[in-house]
């Protein structure tokens, strides 16, 4: 097996089924749903033995199911398309922190599991031979682990028999987690538009264009860091890029 002997291999069954309509008219439609599961995917085991090599991962069991739907249109001044998409999965592993036995198991959404996706994207043609096109994007937010609590970290002194307080770095404070991927990330959404028009020289093509991404400058969340140094602790987004204007000509030849 390619994944060797540290990581099991994975089992998947799937089962899918789909309807697709192309009238002679240029427009082009279908919708899929699908169901998916898994045996043998992995992650981090975070209660292995530091002796033993084989169970730094968990094995565990998941699923995945949805829905795809697409329209498009390939004819006229106006062409483009838009697709939406509808996603629930999970994943089961055995918690071997816990004190109970035989291991309960925990079920969490994994970090793709984004529940609904619109993506529009439209070109339109111009006078003079230009070509305008818009693309917007809509997603809903993607699970994380969020922080609700944090406490500082005592150490017990031998030489003293009492607890002692570590200090103020960043190792003296201890975070308490809510269970695995409980919060979403805000929902995601971008705007971004294009302008280019081909020029046909005797040598192949010339095709200046615009584009600006990101049109409305939406501050789409990345991740969180959290600052405790300061009580309460202060929470603080990373977004990613802004409003991003750029220029360029593409030859082909």
């Amino acid at each position: 097996m390619l994944t060797g002997q540290r990581a099991p291999h994975v089992l998947s069954k799937q089962v899918q089924a789909g309807l697709e309509w192309f009238p002679a008219t240029g427009w082009y439609a279908s919708l899929e749903t699908f169901r998916r599961s898994f045996d043998g995917v992995t992650t981090n085991n975070f209660g292995d033995d530091p002796n033993t090599d084989s169970d730094d991962l968990l094995n565990g069991t998941g699923l995945s199911y949805g829905a795809d739907a697409v329209v498009r249109k390939d004819r006229g001044a106006l062409r483009g398309f838009v697709t939406a998409s509808w996603l629930h999965t999970w994943r089961e592993f055995p918690d071997l922190l816990a004190p109970e036995q035989p291991a309960p198991l925990i079920r969490y959404a994994p970090l793709f599991d984004r529940r609904f996706e619109l993506d529009m994207l439209l070109r339109l043609a111009l006078p003079r031979g230009w070509e305008s096109g818009v693309r917007w994007n809509f997603g809903t937010g993607l699970p994380y682990t969020r922080p609700v609590g944090s406490y500082l970290y005592y150490q017990y002194r031998l030489n003293t028999g009492m607890r002692h307080e570590e200090g103020e770095d960043s190792a003296a404070v201890a975070v308490l987690l809510e269970p695995r991927n409980q919060s979403r990330y805000p929902a995601y959404h971008r705007l971004d538009f294009s302008l280019r028009k081909l020029f046909h020289k005797s040598w192949g093509t010339l095709t200046p264009h615009i584009d600006v991404l990101n049109v409305y400058n939406r501050k789409n969340v990345l991740f969180y860091f959290y600052d405790y140094n300061r009580t309460p602790a202060v929470r603080s987004g990373v977004s990613m890029f802004p409003l991003l204007p750029t220029a360029g000509v593409e030859i082909v030849f």
